[in-house]
């Protein structure tokens, strides 16, 4: 299976009255956060972190819904834990 770029994950919501979930595909637009970080690799992460503090109060600018779609299998059965 080939995995397409830019997948953050996928968010399940299970209704067990409905034995049915809602579920969203999520992807993160990392281009859109630039640290200016041109020092060593350690530091970069630091640097990412503190350039993602300008985004608390706009989370929508950095995520976005790629697709919705219901099923009536639970996903921790379909992960065969359960």
């Amino acid at each position: 299976m080939k995995a397409v770029p830019g997948i953050a994950g996928i968010f399940i919501r299970w209704n067990s009255t409905t034995n049915e979930d809602d579920a969203l595909v999520s992807a993160y637009n990392s281009s859109s956060v630039q640290s200016g970080w041109t020092g060593p690799d350690w530091g970069s992460k630091i640097a990412s972190a503190v350039a993602l503090m300008d985004y608390t109060d706009s989370p929508e600018s950095l995520v976005s819904i790629i697709k919705e779609f219901k099923s009536s299998m639970h996903p921790l059965k379909v992960a065969g834990v359960m």
